[in-house]
């Protein structure tokens, strides 16, 4: 297991503890008795202040519409459930509504995250930790990226 987060002494009774590991304990996520969560040693939050390294904000034509000042990203992982639908409708007579489930890949959905999908950019959900909602999904198979209408965001990575 990997230990570099160092011990922490016990605050009011409470310890610290383990929320998150992978699978070969390469990585830990640790959160502290006083609010720290710590990745592998390195802090990257406190539950307790404002934390600007977790602010998050997509903006389009000049216009502000998924933004957080305290988000997370989940990366997903191969395996994981994914769906894309788009329809459209035009008014006229008759009318025309059209709509599909093949993703920006040219492959139909619902279908699982697969060896095709990982070999790119990772897909990730910006998760609002206050919302608890997820408000971006930063992926190749999300149109605006897909399509470079958005550029793909930057993304740090914490080892």
């Amino acid at each position: 297991m990997n230990a570099v987060s160092p011990a922490d002494t016990p605050i009011n009774g409470k310890a610290a503890k383990l929320t998150s590991y992978s699978n070969n304990l390469l990585y830990t996520v640790i959160e502290y008795p006083n609010g720290d969560i710590k990745v592998n040693g390195t802090q990257i939050a406190n539950t307790t202040v404002a934390n600007p390294n977790l602010e998050w904000s997509r903006e389009f034509n000049f216009s502000n519409y998924a933004s957080s000042d305290n988000a997370v990203l989940i990366v997903l992982n191969a395996d994981t459930l994914f769906t894309y639908f788009e329809s459209a409708y035009s008014s006229g007579n008759p009318p025309y509504h059209s709509s599909s489930f093949v993703d920006t890949s040219g492959r139909t959905t619902p279908r699982r995250l697969d060896f095709i999908d990982m070999a790119g950019d990772p897909d990730i959900l910006v998760y609002d930790l206050d919302t608890k909602k997820v408000i971006d999904f930063v992926s190749n198979l999300n149109y605006y990226y897909a399509k470079g209408i958005e550029p793909q965001p930057t993304v740090v990575y914490y080892n």
